[in-house]
């Protein structure tokens, strides 16, 4: 079955044909969309799902919830001026994509709204291992979009000195691109910024606006602390298992 007759098949409001009496998109369509936009470009369908469902709630944030809140509130902004998100827990398993996902799900809903669309926004998702992969090949097919979602930074293979020099050539590369262009960027970690600059020799420094006390912040960035008391992947309302 197709991601379009699975979201909009089974609609009651609009009978499955995705568009209202009067021509409006149904909620359903608008949803599809979204998952066809971000699913195409590394986005995960199960995250989109969680992040969908009435019963999500949002991971506990220790520290920066306005600034979340200032993503969802302000879209237009965030574009303009190429804001950024460093989303960091100490444990895994807190939520921190999840919430990526929950983000670029009503920024790009937003987006999808008449009067706001362009056909030409682009949006990418990228773990840190497949980032250091492409970095490598010198893939920038993905970077480059207008919003990015680098996922898990830091928890890349680095066994390999060569490896941890590309990466931090990557993020260079990359941050470098984007703040030129003013193109927002969510990053998510399992290292609190000053952790980041040690493990990267804090070649990164600038560029992720990480300061001598190990806190981030300057002209673009802000940093976002998940925090909670259970690994949210093992929670059983999140599970695949039908029975």
């Amino acid at each position: 079955m197709s991601l379009k007759s699975e979201i909009i098949g089974p609609c009651k409001l609009c009978k499955g044909e995705g568009f209202l009496d009067n021509l409006e998109a149904c909620e359903c369509m608008k949803r599809f969309r979204v998952y066809n936009r971000l699913t195409s470009k590394g986005f995960t369908r199960k995250a989109l799902d969680i992040v969908t469902d009435d019963a999500y709630e949002l991971p506990v944030i220790e520290d920066g919830e306005n600034f979340i809140n200032y993503f969802i509130d302000h879209p237009e902004v965030v574009e303009s001026k190429g804001l950024c998100l460093y989303m960091f827990s100490k444990e895994r398993g807190r939520g921190k994509t999840t919430l990526a996902h929950y983000l670029m799900y009503h920024i790009v809903r937003y987006f999808f709204n008449e009067g706001n669309y362009k056909s030409s926004r682009t949006y990418s998702f990228i773990h840190a291992e497949d980032f250091l992969t492409q970095t490598i090949k010198n893939d920038d097919s993905l970077w480059k979009s207008d919003w990015l979602v680098l996922d898990d930074i830091g928890n890349e293979d680095h066994t390999a000195a060569w490896k941890k020099s590309n990466m931090i050539a990557g993020l260079q590369r990359v941050m470098h691109y984007r703040r030129d262009r003013c193109l927002p960027t969510i990053i998510t970690s399992n290292y609190n910024p000053g952790g980041l600059s040690t493990l990267y020799k804090r070649e990164v420094d600038s560029l992720l606006e990480i300061k001598p006390d190990g806190h981030l912040g300057g002209a673009v960035f802000r940093e976002v602390s998940v925090g909670g008391g259970e690994d949210l992947r093992l929670i059983e309302d999140f599970t695949s298992w039908p029975i």
